[in-house]
């Protein structure tokens, strides 16, 4: 008896049915409470952008809270989307145009405001749509300074 229900339902009589179907993958192709998130790819996009920086910059959870590491951090990031944007993923006519990374303390929240140990990583991307720069702010856990480091406290 169950096989004949699930047949039937399977086969698409109810009209509601495919409403429903048809509502879904429209929301699915565009995210109706969010006007800038129109374009589904370049929602892709960017979370797999933001995913791959987060865990890129896990890799300087010993290093210390320093300009030499923020330094490192831009460059590997900025190498990262400079590769993106020679795949036609961002917009620009250099990668200047298409892209910006900045790290360090006090970039997200007020200097004051952040722990010693934590790094601020703002990114800044220009997706293909909409035409304008989406941000990707993060903080990753550092080794701290290198007082901290050294036992100086």
């Amino acid at each position: 008896m169950v096989e004949s229900q699930n047949s039937s339902a399977s086969q698409g009589s109810d009209p509601d049915i495919a409403k429903l179907v048809a509502t879904a993958v429209a929301q699915l192709a565009t995210n109706l409470d969010n006007a800038d998130w129109n374009y589904l790819d370049e929602r892709r996009t960017l979370e797999y952008i933001e995913q791959s920086c987060k865990i890129a910059a896990k890799a300087y959870v010993f290093s210390p809270n320093t300009l030499e590491t923020w330094r490192s951090v831009e460059q590997m990031i900025g190498d990262y989307l400079t590769n993106i944007w020679n795949e036609g993923a961002l917009q620009g006519v250099t990668a200047v145009d298409a892209f910006s990374v900045e790290c360090g303390r006090g970039i997200i929240t007020p200097s004051g405001e952040t722990l010693n140990d934590l790094m601020d990583v703002l990114v800044k991307v220009a997706v293909i749509k909409p035409a304008e720069f989406m941000v990707i702010t993060f903080q990753q856990q550092t080794g701290g300074s290198p007082s901290q480091m050294l036992g100086d406290d």
